[in-house]
């Protein structure tokens, strides 16, 4: 918010800017937001809600690993559901989750069956990284050179 005078922008004086601030604190949180949501929420918006509500995790409720941060640690629901209730969240290193969601014995058993796979380019002899190809021959079709030549 700026003040025109002719032509010219001239910016608010730090005394205004601060009544201002102070004039809009406390309105259009939560559901008194214009895009509040409600339970009818995003993945992404209800992980922030929670992040806003709990804050940033640094212990694992499972196996006890402390002092984490970023990817090593999550909010984890439990019910599944991904309802807007803080008691079905709960904090959960990246191992510990995936052991939860079922997912770390399926990523795992992937590994080991590509890991045992050729690239399908004749005479190639790497292993494959995904598509079917080895990581050189993935990547010059990526770049859209012809693989076969």
């Amino acid at each position: 918010m700026r003040k025109r005078v002719a032509n010219h922008v001239t910016p608010h004086s730090e005394y205004s800017k601060e009544l201002i601030s102070l004039s809009r604190k406390g309105k259009c949180v939560g559901e008194e937001n214009v895009r509040w949501m409600g339970d009818a929420v995003g993945y992404e918006g209800l992980h922030s809600w929670i992040y806003r509500k709990r804050g940033q995790p640094d212990t694992c409720e499972s196996c006890g690993k402390f002092g984490l941060s970023g990817h090593e640690i999550h909010w984890a629901n439990i019910s599944g559901e991904y309802k807007r209730q803080l008691d079905d969240w709960v904090r959960l290193c990246a191992k510990c989750h995936y052991r939860m969601d079922g997912l770390g014995e399926k990523r795992w058993r992937d590994h080991i069956k590509n890991s045992e796979r050729k690239c399908s380019i004749g005479g190639c002899l790497n292993f494959i990284h995904g598509a079917g190809l080895c990581n050189k021959h993935y990547l010059r079709k990526w770049k859209g050179v012809s693989i076969y030549a």
